[in-house]
């Protein structure tokens, strides 16, 4: 499901963030298959926290945004 979540965001023009990150994850030697995991990590823990109320319910994603900028291959891997 949270592929299929990720997959939908990069279809999505305004997610220029996931699209951006899927990019630089691939450059930095990540399959895409692979890329497209380590966001969906990302997602998943961005939507942990919500549920578990860490931060306040709200339209603004900037956590999630900010999470994935500081992604990179290296440390999907270590995670």
């Amino acid at each position: 499901m949270i592929h299929t979540v990720v997959e939908n965001q990069l279809a999505l023009d305004n997610q220029t963030i996931v699209r951006g990150t899927l990019e630089r994850l691939m450059r930095g030697g990540l399959a895409r298959h692979q890329a497209v995991h380590a966001i969906g990590s990302v997602l998943i823990e961005y939507v942990h926290d919500l549920l578990h109320s860490k931060m306040p319910s709200t339209n603004d994603h900037a956590p999630y945004y900010a999470a994935l900028q500081q992604l990179s291959p290296e440390r999907w891997r270590d995670g």
